[in-house]
């Protein structure tokens, strides 16, 4: 507030960054903005840069920030959707080429939701960071052509008038490409305005199904209901089994979904049908049955051969959904990779590995 009304106080700013690293995150934004509208210490600025960088949460198509504690920060109204604002648009009055800040753009139109943010909070500091990126950005009414490249060949040419949601795509089949091959894709523009662009891949392996952890971590165990049973040596058909998946996440993630396919001789025990068993609930032991324990899988689906779990958000930390499935058939049976995966965002994603079961 002082830079902005012309009497920048240099000793206080130089006393907050000796303390920075007890400052929340948006605070630290707000001082590297004043730094930097003051014409301050440029070592400070590039440290408090390269502090803030190194707090982005990546992910494949967008760019967020957190606070490492925000205990006691609700009392200033914080959030995650705040500080990335906050953050993205010190990043653009001070680093505008930084390529953090389309990506963080993009994550918070992702935190919409029915136009509006959560909170007036958010509402107010998002749209403020929106208008400082359109000044700078945006301020050119597109009229560009834009053509892309594969490997020297032009797969496509588009031009682009006025403001709008225009979209063009060109999709290469997996065979067309040569194993082993690089392949260089150029993209150039021409004309005034702002071209965004990207580049994905989609793939299926087929080998056997091996864990992995791709942003996310999944964890899933098979365990008899009854005490005293154990099913190292096989389950007993007509048995119960309960069935727990851990979801690990080292930051929030929006739209994922949980696919946990069922071995043939398995089906998956619905408590909510009449039909069911009247003692199959003191079994289930799951979380969201608790008012006050909080479960960020807000919709399941129970199918014939897989159990879907959806969470529109989804926060930092381990997260677990507990079911009952039961041994109906004799025999050998592979139990499928169990996969998690944000639902547009399918390059992060993480699976359990395939094993056998036998059910006797």
């Amino acid at each position: 507030a002082l830079v902005l009304l012309g009497m920048p106080d240099h000793g206080s700013m130089e006393k907050l960054y000796t303390e920075r690293v007890r400052l929340p995150l948006f605070a630290r934004a707000y001082l590297l903005r004043a730094l930097h509208a003051a014409k301050g210490n440029d070592r400070m600025i590039q440290e408090l840069v390269r502090d803030l960088v190194n707090q982005a949460k990546i992910a494949p198509t967008s760019v967020h920030f957190e606070e490492r504690d925000g205990q006691g920060l609700e009392w200033i109204f914080d959030s995650n959707t705040r500080t990335t604002a906050l953050v993205m648009q010190t990043l653009v009055e001070t680093q505008p080429e930084n390529a953090l800040i389309p990506k963080a753009v993009k994550w918070l139109l992702e935190k919409r939701e029915q136009g509006r943010w959560r909170t007036t909070q958010e509402n107010l500091y998002v749209v403020d960071a929106l208008a400082t990126y359109f000044k700078v950005y945006e301020k050119d009414e597109p009229s560009f052509r834009a053509e892309v490249s594969l490997a020297g060949k032009t797969v496509l040419r588009e031009m682009f008038e006025g403001r709008s949601f225009k979209t063009k795509t060109y999709q290469v089949p997996w065979p067309a490409l040569e194993a082993g091959k690089e392949y260089p894709v150029d993209v150039m523009k021409s004309g005034a305005g702002r071209l965004y662009y990207g580049i994905r891949m989609n793939y299926f392996p087929k080998a056997a199904a091996q864990a992995k952890e791709e942003g996310f971590g999944i964890v899933k165990t098979v365990t008899p209901v009854k005490s005293g049973e154990t099913i190292e040596d096989g389950i007993v058909a007509g048995s119960m089994v309960r069935i727990t998946l851990s979801v690990v996440t080292n930051q929030e993630r929006h739209f994922v979904v949980v696919d946990d396919p069922l071995p043939a001789g398995f089906e998956a025990v619905n408590s909510s049908f009449l039909t069911t068993a009247s003692n199959v609930d003191e079994y289930t032991q799951q979380q969201e049955r608790d008012w006050w324990e909080y479960n960020p899988f807000n919709h399941k689906e129970m199918k014939d051969d897989r159990v879907l779990l959806f969470a529109d958000y989804l926060p930092a930390g381990v997260h677990s959904f507990t079911y009952l499935a039961r041994a109906t058939s004799f025999g050998t049976f592979q139990m499928p990779s169990t996969r998690v995966e944000g639902m547009y965002e399918p390059e992060v994603f993480g699976q359990t590995g395939g094993r056998i079961v036998t059910i006797k």
